[in-house]
């Protein structure tokens, strides 16, 4: 890795300020994980024993990542690990831990929301937990009961692990120097538990922009309001995206101006434009048949298909479970999909988002500034081609929907 300018103030910020934290703000497809990697193999060299280096991330896949690359960097001993992995650890030495971990958590919650609030039984778990559905009265009873059946089970999840070892700190801080990735998935009880590790330097990485897990305790707000956890903080910023052409990132960069709260920032891309995004919609007098608009997309696009000589599969990004279920009979064999949730942190050349229409994209029980942020992780997915596919009637659309007729190339689909 050759680091650009900016990559490279923060790769060797340890070296340049006296502040104890950084925001690390890192845009769609800047680098970030190749940078952080840099930092901490210098880190390691040049500033304290490798032993003494935590890089905390969200997922076991990331971990193991960040873990390989920097092995191949001839760096051995970094801790690299889950916040909830860390926090397992910490607390089993510590003598905290009483009964047994409850690992699939969110199998559970879905079991007490089911009995406490029938009357949304029809919309996913995921969405009322992190929508506006619940009163403040039903919050806190599902939160009490919750926490009730636990004890019954003689259990703890993983957010109990956080709490104990934030409340009970280790006596002998674990790091010199602490990487948390992925920083804007942290909840406040997360951003506490940090904090309590008590390192030396804290480097905090992530992208308000990509903040989509609400439903997990996810708070945009750590990012936006940094200094109130760290006081004494430098702010970088990661601005040149590598991944996609630059008409993709113009339209990120715009979709994000429809939410209410946002760290200001104008990403630029490292390649030249390609095709201008499309959308396809489909006028509709009736109740949408997902297959039925997902073949005239597939009948629209052929030609142009056919005249490209080299064939990539397309990859589909929808909203929600329903609508990945519905379609997936239906795909071609060189196809793929996922939920734009799952799709985070992932690249394809080809992009298609299908499903931009009322109480879907954006969904009628969610956050409305989550609901671009959404918008915005899967635009930025796509390298070379994006395609979005609408479906609109006379009276009710998506409210995305004027938005991307007016910046992308439009087709109907009938």
């Amino acid at each position: 890795m050759v680091p650009v300018r900016r990559q490279k103030k923060a790769i060797e910020w340890l070296y340049n300020s006296d502040k104890p934290a950084l925001q690390l703000i890192a845009g769609a497809g800047s680098g970030k994980t190749g940078t952080i990697i840099e930092a901490a193999a210098l880190a390691a060299k040049r500033y304290t024993s490798a032993s003494k280096i935590g890089m905390v991330t969200f997922t076991r896949k990331a971990a193991a990542e960040m873990k390989e690359r920097l092995v191949s960097r001839g760096i051995v001993g970094v801790y690299t690990g889950t916040m909830h992995s860390l926090a397992f650890r910490l607390a089993s030495r510590s003598g905290l831990i009483r009964g047994t971990l409850l690992e699939n958590d969110f199998e559970l919650k879905q079991h007490v929301l089911r009995d406490l609030c029938p009357e949304f039984s029809h919309i996913p778990a995921e969405i009322v937990l992190g929508g506006k559905i619940l009163s403040e009265q039903d919050v806190r009873r599902f939160n009490e009961e919750y926490q009730v059946r636990k004890k019954n089970l003689q259990q703890f999840d993983f957010d109990d692990l956080i709490m104990k070892v934030a409340h009970c700190p280790p006596e002998q801080p674990p790091f010199e120097v602490l990487f948390v990735d992925e920083f804007q998935d942290t909840s406040p009880d997360q951003v506490e538990f940090i904090k309590a590790l008590n390192a030396k330097r804290v480097i905090c990485v992530g992208d308000d922009w990509q903040s989509i897990y609400k439903f997990r305790g996810a708070d945009v707000r750590v990012s936006l309001n940094f200094n109130h956890a760290f006081p004494r903080y430098d702010k970088l910023f990661l601005t040149e995206n590598f991944r996609s052409q630059k008409r993709i990132v113009k339209l990120g960069n715009k979709a994000i101006r429809l939410s209410s709260q946002y760290v200001k920032k104008r990403l630029t891309s490292h390649f030249k434009a390609a095709d201008k995004p499309a959308l396809f919609i489909q006028r509709l007098n009736r109740e949408a048949d997902l297959a039925e608009i997902l073949q005239n997309y597939y009948k629209k696009i052929e030609k142009e298909r056919k005249r490209r000589t080299i064939e990539t599969g397309i990859t589909f990004l929808v909203r929600t479970n329903y609508i990945l279920q519905k379609l997936k009979p239906f795909l071609r064999s060189s196809d793929t999909i996922l939920t734009i949730h799952s799709a985070k942190g992932l690249e394809f050349e080809q992009v298609t988002v299908f499903g931009i229409a009322e109480h879907i994209l954006p969904h009628r029980w969610g956050d409305e500034d989550e609901e671009t942020r959404l918008l915005y992780v899967a635009i930025t997915r796509a390298r070379q081609k994006l395609h979005f596919v609408a479906w609109a009637e006379i009276r009710s659309n998506s409210r995305f929907l004027p938005f991307l007729a007016k910046e992308c190339k439009t087709f109907y689909l009938n």
